[in-house]
């Protein structure tokens, strides 16, 4: 299972275990690795999915993490709950891809910023505003005429009357 990246969820029915009724889950991302992991197990191709879910659910309420098996979903989750949990794997996905670009986007930062003396550690440290001043301020400076280009000026003047700018000529 992949780092930090979860979601958190209740099911809709829950899984009885101990003669407790569990709902709360944590969720975390699959990987080819625990595909693999499932196939080696011997899990037919028809439970493949279960399994991975087995092994990417970090909580399921007070059950210990080692009780939550490929069993105990084949015997105890009925099929809202895998329907759920199936959503809950696709916010997974869709979250590792937000972190994803929100990473790239910080490495550029860095990067771009740290030409000009900036650390990482102002950085981090910096609001959202600050960043953008900051990276708008170099934009300025390394190019400024496409800077220019892509402002939006609002004229102060008053509009002329045409009618009366035709009357006086």
């Amino acid at each position: 299972m992949s780092g930090n990246i979860t979601c958190t969820g209740s099911l809709p029915v829950g899984i009885l275990f101990d003669g407790k009724l569990h709902q709360d889950v944590v969720l975390g991302l699959a990987t080819v690795g625990d595909e693999i992991a499932v196939i080696e197990d011997g899990v037919s191709d028809a439970g493949v999915p279960i399994a991975v879910l087995a092994r990417t659910l970090t909580k399921i309420g007070d059950i210990p993490a080692q009780s939550i098996t490929y069993e105990l979903l084949c015997d105890n989750l009925v099929s809202e709950d895998y329907a759920f949990l199936r959503t809950l794997r696709d916010e997974v996905k869709k979250k590792a891809q937000i972190h994803e670009q929100r990473f790239t986007e910080y490495r550029y930062t860095v990067i771009r910023l740290g030409r000009y003396g900036i650390s990482e550690e102002k950085i981090r440290l910096a609001s959202a505003v600050e960043l953008a001043g900051w990276l708008d301020a170099i934009t300025r400076r390394e190019n400024p005429k496409a800077w220019q280009k892509n402002r939006t000026v609002i004229s102060l003047r008053r509009p002329r009357n045409r009618a009366r700018s035709a009357a006086s000529r």
